[in-house]
């Protein structure tokens, strides 16, 4: 138990950064190129879902608390991407991330949404999550390249899911999150290693552009 728990706050610690990679790629490049909309919109609910559950539930705060953090990270990834597809609109991008801020708002409320929707909406996360990574690993396969899609990323979210598959059973015991880092798991793994074999052809274009 001890071990699950420091395990769990080690996750925790590691997602803080976790999507830093992939913001910045975004960020410096001016471009969400590669990025699935669909995967971004799947991880920002599932993680969202994930993290008011476990708050929800009275989970150890090491069981669960990186959803709070993938989940922040992920609206910026979002904010941007729509940053930079709708004409570099700032006041869309702030209005969506508004929205998104007061819906997490009433989703924690007990008085106002019962945990009965709470845990439809994890029942709901593994689909959530499985579709997300497919329509990443459909999208870099459909155009042979990964475009801004971070390896870093990828990576340190496959060792962290694989880590969650462990505590999860050692401080739940909820066949829910089993399940769903599961899914997590080998999907991060499938875009790791897509990144990994699509990387040396896009840097081939990149090359061929240059000479």
């Amino acid at each position: 138990a001890v071990a699950a728990k420091a395990l769990g706050y080690s996750v925790i610690a590691g997602s803080a950064s976790v999507k830093l990679p992939q913001l910045l790629k975004v960020f410096n490049s001016g471009s969400s190129r590669g990025l699935s909309p669909v995967t971004t919109a799947c991880e920002l609910a599932a993680s969202t879902v994930g993290f008011l559950y476990g708050l929800r539930r009275g989970f150890p705060l090491s069981a669960y608390g990186e959803g709070f953090l993938l989940a922040g990270q992920t609206i910026a990834i979002a904010a941007l991407s729509i940053y930079y597809a709708r004409g570099r609109s700032l006041g869309l991008a702030l209005t969506f991330c508004a929205i998104f801020a007061g819906l997490v708002a009433l989703l924690a409320a007990p008085s106002l949404v019962p945990l009965a929707v709470i845990a439809a909406g994890q029942a709901c996360t593994l689909p959530l999550v499985l579709a997300g990574k497919a329509a990443q690993a459909w999208r870099n396969f459909s155009s042979s390249s990964t475009g801004q899609v971070s390896l870093i990323t990828y990576s340190m979210l496959l060792l962290g899911s694989l880590a969650r598959v462990f505590t999860s059973v050692q401080e739940t015991a909820d066949p829910m999150l089993v399940l769903l880092y599961l899914g997590a798991s080998a999907g991060n793994a499938v875009i790791v290693a897509q990144i990994l074999y699509y990387g040396g052809a896009d840097k081939g274009r990149r090359k061929e552009k240059s000479g």
